[in-house]
């Protein structure tokens, strides 16, 4: 029973088999600290499946961080009022 060290997109993954499963804990990149959550698979579904689980969280967990650099991005200024226009509310019934 030996821990393996693999990369995917910069995070580091250490894998090993329990005695009842196989066991995935994932650092970020330039983290000295691994994600609060292991991820595992059963014995029967393989180590295989385990790096596949892994991969996939770390795919959804960087589509969400562009997502949200992208929204962060595109927000626009709102456009200030002209100089004529009165504040309050609108005059219309």
């Amino acid at each position: 029973m030996s821990i393996r060290q693999t990369y995917y997109r910069r995070y580091r993954i250490w894998s090993a088999p329990s005695y009842r499963s196989f066991v995935a804990t994932v650092w970020p990149p330039d983290s000295s600290m691994p994600l609060t959550d292991a991820i595992t698979s059963s014995l029967a579904e393989g180590e295989t499946a385990l790096i596949g689980r892994v991969r996939a969280y770390i795919d959804a967990t960087e589509t969400a961080r562009e997502a949200a650099k992208r929204k962060l991005s595109t927000k626009r200024a709102k456009a200030t009022p002209g100089r004529n226009v009165l504040p309050g509310p609108s005059r219309r019934q």
